[in-house]
C-alpha cells in the first residue's frame, strides 16, 4: 500500500509511507507469531524486489501458489494471490489501518475482494485489536462465499458467448 507498482502506474498518491507500513505490519506480524508460536512468511508480489522487503528478516519467497497452498492462513489487503487461498480453501483475514481509510484505491480493491469472500476487514493500528482479533481466532473461511467467488472469478467460463455480453450480463445482475 505504498508507493510502487499500482500506484506508480496510475498516477496516485499512497496514504502511508514504505516506513510506515513497514512498521505498522511487523509489529502486528510479531504479535502473531508471539501469539501462535507460528512463523509468518511472506509470498513476495513476483515484481517486488529485495527493496520492497520490508518485513522485519521473515522469509520473503517467490511463488506464491506453493506458500499459500501449504499456508494454514493467509493475511491480505487485495491481491491477485487471493485467488490461491480460495483454490486450495485457506482461511483468510484482511487487514487494513485507520490510515490506509484515506487511500480510495486501496479501500476500493480491499473492499472489492473482502465483499466478494463476505469476511471483515480488521484494523491492525493497535494492540487491543490485535487481541480481540486473536480471540476470534485470525481467519475466516465461509466455505458458501469460496465457491461462489470461485465459480464467479476463476473457473474459466465456456467461450460460447462474446465477452461483451458476459460483461453485459454482469452489470445487469448488478443492477438488479
Amino acid at each position: 500500500p505504498w508507493e510502487c507498482h499500482d500506484y506508480l502506474v496510475h498516477g496516485l498518491k499512497a496514504a502511508v509511507t514504505k516506513e510506515e507500513y513497514a512498521g505498522l505490519i511487523n509489529r502486528f506480524f510479531d504479535f502473531v507469531e508471539r501469539e501462535t508460536g507460528r512463523k509468518i512468511v511472506i509470498a513476495a508480489h513476483p515484481k517486488h524486489t529485495k527493496e520492497d522487503d520490508i518485513y522485519g528478516g521473515r522469509p520473503f519467497l517467490y511463488g506464491a501458489e506453493p506458500l499459500i497452498r501449504h499456508a494454514s492462513g493467509v493475511f491480505a489487503h487485495y491481491s491477485g494471490a487471493l485467488k490461491f487461498a480460495v483454490i486450495h480453501g485457506r482461511p483468510l483475514c484482511f487487514i487494513s489501518s485507520r490510515k490506509l481509510l484515506a487511500d480510495g484505491y486501496y479501500q476500493m480493491n480491499l473492499a472489492a475482494y473482502a465483499r466478494g469472500l463476505r469476511a471483515p476487514v480488521h484494523m491492525i493500528d493497535r494492540e487491543l485489536e490485535w487481541r480481540e482479533l486473536a480471540a476470534s481466532g485470525f481467519f475466516r473461511y465461509d466455505e458458501t462465499a469460496y465457491e461462489e467467488y470461485l465459480r464467479r472469478y476463476i473457473v474459466a467460463r465456456p467461450q460460447q458467448r462474446l465477452l461483451w455480453e458476459l460483461i453485459a450480463d454482469a452489470l445487469q445482475e448488478q443492477a438488479s
